[in-house]
């Protein structure tokens, strides 16, 4: 063979090798970007931000748990740093006007499932294993953080609204349902008693596992009492009363009958978030709400039939509930006839503002409460370190 021809044979096969190699290279470093370092993917770590703007300044829900405050210390990087570079920025902001910010924002559990596989794991060195486990580790420890974070941010606002039902139950002062009373007002104290957030009672199965039995009983209970107070309210409503002074005797009657119903309806809607806050947002809210349906359902029919006995009676009695008067009715009526012809407010009686507040209120079919399903179990959980402190910031 011609050595030309044979030189020119190496040469091009060490030219087609080269491209082959070239080409290889490219594809390894193509599929090497595609892959995800475990690290990047859950850095999840305190940054400087921006100042916020004032819509979300007032969103800010401030961490107050010391207990929940060490575990955000250990669990996000650059906690410790973020908070006292806060705290630093923030005595030297009251001198220039401005503080630093920083944000770190935790992914949802549902969106960070397939970050680290088993199998990825398992095919590695063992350096690139343990760099993966650790990972992995620190992304469940922030993902705990971020629960917690978001539990005592439902608990707080239930446990703030149950302190004004406790106190409504207090106003309510008849003294013939004064066992009753005392059922709600122990029901309401109850309730408020596992409102009260608690880190160890949330990450800890066996401790959830407790209180969520205790509230199956408690919302048993309110159903009950619920039911007793519907019951009433429809028993008030069948009679006809023969005058104004047996009418207005059993809208008092009827007031304390109304005010426990809704209070109960809110204990159990207060329950029902409680439920899906110790299920960590594991459960429905469909589920969460099953038992407190038929009986939200069974006080909105006892307020129609109790707005219409109001509408009969003040029709055929002769309430007028926009000047708060009512016709004059048996002798005094008769007697007052005369001077009626010459002056007709003669023929009228005023009544109390309370009792046409009562007949106004009680006819308002008020059975359900405005109820935002917020599902923030499911949503990234944005922490903010401000002026030394932490802070939760939900979603708008």
């Amino acid at each position: 063979m011609d050595p030309f021809v044979l030189i020119a044979i190496i040469v091009g096969s060490l030219a087609a090798l080269g491209i082959l190699l070239f080409v290889i290279s490219l594809i390894i470093k193509k599929r090497a970007k595609k892959e995800v370092d475990p690290n990047e993917e859950m850095a999840i770590a305190f940054k400087e931000i921006p100042a916020l703007d004032e819509e979300d300044e007032k969103r800010l829900v401030e961490v107050k748990d010391k207990e929940l405050i060490k575990r955000i210390n250990v669990s996000v990087p650059g906690a410790l740093k973020a908070v006292a570079g806060a705290d630093i920025s923030s005595a030297i902001g009251e001198v220039t006007g401005s503080g630093s910010v920083f944000q770190a924002v935790i992914p949802a559990v549902s969106k960070s499932e397939t970050v680290v596989t088993s199998t990825a794991v398992l095919s590695s060195s063992a350096a690139d294993k343990f760099s993966r486990v650790t990972a992995l580790s620190a992304a469940n420890a922030a993902m705990g953080v971020a629960s917690m974070v978001v539990g005592q941010y439902f608990m707080s606002l239930i446990d703030a609204k149950l302190k004004d039902l406790g106190s409504t139950i207090e106003k309510i002062t008849s003294f013939q349902q004064s066992e009753f009373r005392s059922k709600v007002y122990a029901l309401v104290a109850e309730t408020q008693k596992i409102s009260t957030f608690q880190v160890e009672t949330l990450e800890n199965h066996e401790l959830r596992a407790r209180e969520l039995s205790h509230l199956r009983s408690l919302e048993h209970e309110c159903v009950e009492l619920l039911g007793q107070a519907n019951l009433s309210l429809q028993e008030i409503s069948s009679k006809r009363e023969p005058d104004f002074k047996s009418y207005e005797a059993a809208i008092s009657q009827a007031e304390s009958w109304y005010d426990y119903q809704q209070i109960l309806l809110k204990v159990i809607k207060e329950i029902s978030d409680l439920t899906y806050v110790l299920n960590l947002g594991a459960l429905s809210r469909e589920n969460c709400n099953a038992l407190s349906i038929p009986y939200t359902k069974q006080s909105e029919e006892s307020l129609l039939k109790l707005k219409g006995w109001h509408e009969e009676n003040t029709k055929r009695l002769g309430v007028n509930l926009e000047e708060s008067k009512v016709k004059r009715s048996g002798l005094k009526g008769v007697l007052m006839k005369p001077l009626g012809l010459i002056n007709k407010n003669l023929n009228y009686k005023e009544v109390s503002s309370t009792t046409i507040k009562n007949i106004e209120r009680q006819s308002g079919i008020e059975a359900k409460e405005d109820v935002v399903e917020s599902d923030l179990y499911k949503e990234d959980v944005t922490l903010i370190a401000k002026d030394g402190k932490y802070y939760y910031l939900p979603k708008k």
